[in-house]
C-alpha cells in the first residue's frame, strides 16, 4: 500500500488516519507472531488471512 495519507483539513483527522495505519500494522505483527490469521474487510466480505500470507502496510515516512 504505497497510497499517500489524504489531505485532510483538522489536524486531529489527519493524525487518526496515521494511528489507524499504525494500528493496522501492529495488528499484523501480533497475528504474524502469535499464528493466528487476521480478519480484515476485502470489498465488503470479512476475510480471514492466514499469518503466513499477512502483508505488511506501508507507513509514511514520518511514522516509521
Amino acid at each position: 500500500m504505497s497510497e499517500s495519507l489524504p489531505d485532510l483539513p483538522d489536524a486531529d483527522m489527519q493524525s487518526a488516519v496515521r494511528g489507524l495505519l499504525r494500528a493496522a500494522q501492529r495488528a499484523r505483527e501480533v497475528a504474524r507472531a502469535t499464528r493466528t490469521p487476521l480478519v480484515i474487510v476485502v470489498d465488503g466480505v470479512l476475510t480471514e488471512v492466514p499469518y503466513d500470507q499477512i502483508e505488511d502496510i506501508e507507513l509514511p515516512e514520518d511514522e516509521k
